[in-house]
């Protein structure tokens, strides 16, 4: 996979983390300088990206667990289903599984590719991973350690690079947007 296939994917995460920081702002000017939760904002990003993802001509957002925050999407263009983790939802899921010395669960592969994406100051990065499920469960986990694609800088929705000093700084009052995000669908089964 390269970074050509994921663009696309990587301009609607950036517009949703340019969205939620507006949203960020606005809250704070309504609520007397209180942010919104961590998970309002990791909310409200994964709800924007829904939106543009249902919107958009290449994909078809699956609806199994969209209230839940889970952004699942099939790629017309690539005939791929994708699943969409940050970082440190995956790091977190990741140590949990290692920490058990014998795992008797048996897994099945899914044809699902997991697209982990981390914020930081430099912009966007994106990677990939297969996915597998336990019997009898729907919940993806990542089936190994993902692998990098590409960084893409942050930029405004005409495609131009984004002037972090001239409007303030997204990601200081956003952050990665991953920390503390919840278990997707924790009635999965």
């Amino acid at each position: 996979m390269d970074e050509n296939q994921l663009e696309r994917v990587a301009m609607i995460l950036n517009d949703a983390y340019f969205a939620t920081w507006a949203y960020s702002l606005s809250f704070r000017d309504e609520h007397h300088n209180y942010p919104p939760t961590h998970m309002a904002k990791v909310h409200h990003l994964r709800s924007i990206v829904q939106v543009a993802l249902a919107e958009h001509e290449q994909y078809d957002l699956a609806e199994d667990f969209v209230q839940f925050g889970r952004v699942q999407f099939f790629d017309r263009q690539t005939g791929r289903s994708y699943l969409l983790r940050s970082h440190a939802a995956n790091a977190i899921e990741q140590v949990v599984l290692q920490r058990s010395l014998f795992d008797a669960n048996q897994y099945l592969k899914s044809d699902v590719v997991m697209i982990v994406y981390r914020f930081h100051r430099g912009g966007l990065d994106l990677s990939v991973v297969g996915t597998r499920h336990s019997r009898g469960r729907t919940h993806l986990e990542s089936s190994g350690r993902p692998t990098f694609i590409a960084t893409w800088s942050y930029a405004t929705a005409e495609g131009k690079p984004f002037d972090q000093e001239a409007h303030g700084n997204p990601f200081e009052e956003l952050g990665d947007l991953g920390k503390e995000e919840e278990e997707e669908g924790g009635s999965e089964g």
